[in-house]
């Protein structure tokens, strides 16, 4: 539905790992997608993120929503 909508943009995020276990913490957004929708959506994803014990306990992601093809709908 966002990309029918032309919705797209790229943003930075700081993502703060547990270096005990490896589980996402906490995302912030240090730089807007432009949208509270995709910042949203990358801070969800970034939270199911895993990494190894002992990993730095900060991370700055850069993540980008891209609009590719084409798409038409017919009626």
């Amino acid at each position: 539905m966002l990309q029918r909508h032309g919705v797209g943009g790229s943003g930075i995020f700081l993502v703060k790992i547990n270096q005990k276990t490896g589980e996402v913490d906490e995302v912030k957004v240090i730089k807007s997608t432009g949208y509270v929708i995709l910042n949203e959506l990358a801070a969800k994803a970034m939270l199911q993120w895993k990494f190894q014990p002992g990993a730095p306990a900060e991370l700055k992601v850069p993540m980008t929503f891209e609009i590719k093809g084409f798409s038409r709908v017919l009626h």
